[in-house]
């Protein structure tokens, strides 16, 4: 367990939820989520937090559910005694959390549902097209990409041998001649999964220096922006949304 450390300042705007035993953060861009021990991170800050209100005699807990990168900003939900840290990575594990998050990546995005107009490089080999899906939802045109990752310490890359099966959903929400913002759900919880993808695509996120991205943002242009689900517990159903970073707004204007 990483030791409170009194310098770590903690930002209660950060708090998008808090009960008894869950907490909901709001993570700022450039924090990790977790660090080594002494290390300054979200959950440092968190706990630190906790631990400065605490009346009881005992100190406070707290366990990260899931992370998010450092340079992702965006909704991060920890646990605040065990026995709801293993329901929540139960529910990570199955799949029962909807995740949500917007990116940008530079325009012009070829139309998601039209596959003659894909890239040949989305197309062939024949093992790439068959990972790639369009589809209609709530009027607009989806792709689906079921392409294999593997994980390599601080990269990921698209592996047809080695991967693991990784399941992401984008479609183009607004455009304009130099960016596009997307709308992206990943069904599974890979590392690097959304940057992975996205970069084989020929569109890596914006900020991002691990994967080509364009150098010139202010920041890696991933943020997580929803996350749902039924607290099996209570049977309560959460809905936890985190607002658009304003930049995000203005570079797709």
């Amino acid at each position: 367990m990483v030791i409170p450390q009194k310098n770590l300042s903690f930002d209660r705007k950060w708090i998008i939820y808090e009960d008894r035993t869950l907490l909901v953060l709001n993570k700022p861009s450039g924090l990790v989520t977790m660090g080594s021990r002494g290390e300054d991170s979200l959950y440092a800050r968190a706990l630190n937090y906790l631990q400065s209100k605490s009346k009881d005699k005992f100190p406070a807990k707290l366990f990260a559910c899931h992370r998010l990168d450092k340079d992702t900003s965006g909704l991060v939900l920890f646990a605040k005694d065990d026995r709801a840290l293993k329901v929540a990575q139960d529910l990570f594990k199955k799949r029962k959390v909807q995740k949500e998050y917007r990116a940008v990546v530079a325009s012009p995005m070829p139309n998601l549902g039209d596959l003659e107009s894909w890239p040949e490089h989305w197309r062939e080999p024949a093992q790439v097209l068959e990972k790639l899906k369009p589809m209609k939802a709530s009027g607009k045109d989806w792709l689906e990409i079921t392409l294999p990752l593997f994980g390599i310490k601080t990269k990921s890359r698209v592996d047809f041998e080695k991967g693991n099966e990784a399941y992401t959903r984008i479609c183009v929400e607004q455009a304009n001649e130099r960016y596009s913002l997307l709308r992206v759900y990943p069904k599974t919880g890979r590392f690097h999964q959304i940057r992975t993808h996205l970069a084989f695509l020929g569109f890596p996120v914006v900020g991002d220096p691990i994967y080509r991205g364009e150098k010139n943002a202010k920041r890696l242009m991933l943020h997580s922006s929803s996350l749902g689900f039924t607290w099996p517990p209570t049977r309560q159903r959460f809905d936890f949304v985190s607002p658009l970073p304003a930049l995000f707004l203005d570079i797709s204007k």
